[in-house]
């Protein structure tokens, strides 16, 4: 593969984040040749956009669905469930130092075990539910902030690696065309992705071992990768049907 394979994959993918936030193309042009330059390893590639992301509040549209198959958190499950959670949880986060801190700040004479729980209860028993809701608040959009970036790190982990597919599945295609090969081998077979992963798209399966001459199999066979961000379908050149 090419640079311009890595490029044009590269913007492809690029161009479903734009959709929800308008994330300034110089950043993203400057990060290009460091991507280019690191897909031998798509951890590698995938911490490059992290690294010129990392200041912008973005979502990837593509990745809510997905993370709901994988067992990954989406955005929006990390903020319902952060905001579901109890101020005693979040008390209970803390450090005991930051406790300590906390018990200073409203008044609170030294608890004499020093233990976290103790701190907690403290805490809980001398302040009024206001104060405590007010106590927590920055504390919960700490918890939320930290959580949002291990989220958006797995993100542009899996843009990464749809980005090196998208740009594996262009090279493929222009082999699969290359006349002389089409000569010895005009047949093209479809291989669905499900053998290896569980969540492959079963409107995929229909055409697994699928063989049929070239011309045909262009209008016929999905193009890949699929909508599915961890496609894993395949197309070879068959010398039979």
């Amino acid at each position: 593969m090419t640079d311009a394979h890595f490029e044009i994959a590269y913007w492809s993918v690029v161009k479903d984040i734009k959709a929800t936030v308008d994330i300034p193309v110089t950043r993203l042009k400057i990060a290009l040749p460091e991507f280019i330059a690191a897909t031998g390893a798509p951890a590698k590639a995938g911490a490059v956009i992290y690294n010129y992301l990392s200041d912008i509040a973005w979502d990837w549209p593509a990745w809510n669905d997905f993370a709901k198959k994988k067992g990954y958190e989406s955005l929006q499950d990390i903020a319902i469930s952060i905001a579901k959670m109890r101020p005693v949880e979040i008390l209970k986060s803390l450090s005991k130092i930051e406790l300590k801190q906390l018990c200073q700040e409203h008044g609170i004479a030294e608890v004499p075990s020093a233990k976290k729980d103790d701190l907690v209860t403290v805490l809980l028993k001398t302040n009024s539910k206001d104060v405590i809701t007010e106590m927590v608040l920055p504390f919960r959009r700490s918890i939320q902030n930290i959580q949002n970036e291990k989220c958006r790190k797995q993100m542009t982990l899996h843009m990464a690696s749809r980005m090196l597919r998208v740009a594996y599945n262009m090279h493929r295609y222009e082999q699969l065309n290359d006349q002389d090969l089409l000569k010895i081998c005009p047949f093209w077979r479809f291989s669905w992705g499900g053998s290896i992963d569980i969540d492959a798209p079963k409107s995929c399966q229909k055409f697994n071992n699928k063989r049929l001459p070239h011309h045909e199999a262009k209008q016929v066979l999905p193009v890949l990768p699929c909508d599915y961000l961890q496609c894993s379908c395949s197309i070879s050149a068959e010398s039979t049907p």
